[in-house]
């Protein structure tokens, strides 16, 4: 994610659907690869998943903010709660709509080893990248009781370029790209979560980043000159 004080929009939910405890992997002695009629089966999940994205990166957005602001005012204090509550709603419908999994793979030791670091620094990075957030404004909490002085946040805010943002511009992004690539076991869902994740963490990012842009100016700019988006940029 940018570094700036709403520093993740997508949000960290995303990490919760990768497997879902009550629907256990189908094993098959001999697995196929994905079938067409096995992941049609994944359509609804992908359309529910698509309207969030859509409204998500929608609402995010300044220009859509300014205009529903203006239009009514008086819902600055519950913008990103309400925000935040229909981006829960959408992914639990994404989650519900994922169909039984089936397993594809398992790779086996030392190989897996290597597979769970990735995952644990996934889970590092993610970890080193809330680090400079305010949870409550994040969550549209502490705005219930603070009039919002910027849009529906607090505050301007600064532009983060310590921690993990000093390296990369969405570490959040990257965090949650090794978590879920970081297993050694990896089925249809797993294959479908990550297409879907990815391709939301790319346009996303180009989409958060025009509102960084007209946020923070010049200094957005130099930032995204100087520091790579999702991996680590070679200095001179």
């Amino acid at each position: 994610m940018g570094g700036n004080y709403n520093v993740f929009n997508i949000e960290i939910s995303v990490v919760t659907f990768v497997r879902r405890p009550d629907r256990p992997r189908r094993t098959d002695a001999t697995p196929d690869p994905p079938r067409m009629e096995e992941l049609r089966s994944y359509l609804p999940a992908a359309l529910a998943f698509a309207v969030f994205a859509a409204a998500h990166s929608a609402l995010a957005s300044t220009r859509v903010k300014r205009a529903v602001l203006q239009r009514a005012p008086g819902i600055d204090r519950g913008y990103r709660l309400a925000y935040n509550v229909l981006a829960g709603i959408l992914l639990g419908l994404t989650w519900w709509s994922l169909p039984a999994d089936r397993l594809l793979v398992t790779i086996p030791p030392p190989a897996s080893w290597a597979l769970h670091a990735v995952r644990l620094a996934g889970m590092a990075l993610l970890a080193a990248s809330v680090r400079h957030v305010d949870g409550l404004a994040f969550l549209g909490i502490r705005q219930l009781s603070v009039k919002p002085g910027y849009l529906d946040e607090p505050e301007r805010g600064r532009l983060i370029r310590k921690g993990a943002h000093a390296w990369i511009r969405h570490p959040i992004y990257t965090g949650l790209f090794l978590v879920l690539i970081g297993t050694p076991t990896v089925g249809v869902r797993d294959l479908v979560v990550l297409v879907l994740a990815v391709v939301y963490m790319a346009v996303g990012a180009r989409h958060e980043e025009r509102g960084l842009v007209a946020r923070f100016g010049e200094d957005y700019e130099d930032y995204r000159r100087e520091v790579g988006a999702f991996w680590p940029r070679g200095r001179t």
